[in-house]
């Protein structure tokens, strides 16, 4: 075969399969599932207590990790009540008497 009938043949061969059927149809796929990064989780109490106190006293994640002293106290209550109940530490509670 020579160059111009090598061409042609590959042009010929080319203009068949674009008529016929592909033996395999293309079947939609699924698109792919978006990925999604599962934030760790912290088991420790200490976090814990940073992002309690942070949310209950309206401060922020950083000021909460200064409050080491209210720590213990709330480590402490946290065997006994809820430990929301005892962040509230900063804000002295008046109790309001029904008259």
């Amino acid at each position: 075969m020579n160059k111009s009938a090598l061409t042609e043949a590959i042009e010929e061969r080319a203009r068949s399969t674009k008529d016929s059927k592909p033996l395999i149809e293309d079947s939609p796929s699924p698109p792919p599932a978006p990925s999604k990064k599962v934030a760790r989780q912290s088991k420790s109490p200490w976090v814990e207590f940073c992002k309690e106190y942070a949310k209950l006293n309206g401060c922020s994640y950083k000021e909460a990790m200064g409050q080491k002293e209210k720590y213990s106290a709330w480590k402490e209550s946290r065997a006994t009540t809820k430990p929301a109940a005892s962040l509230d530490v900063e804000e002295e509670s008046e109790e309001v008497s029904d008259e």
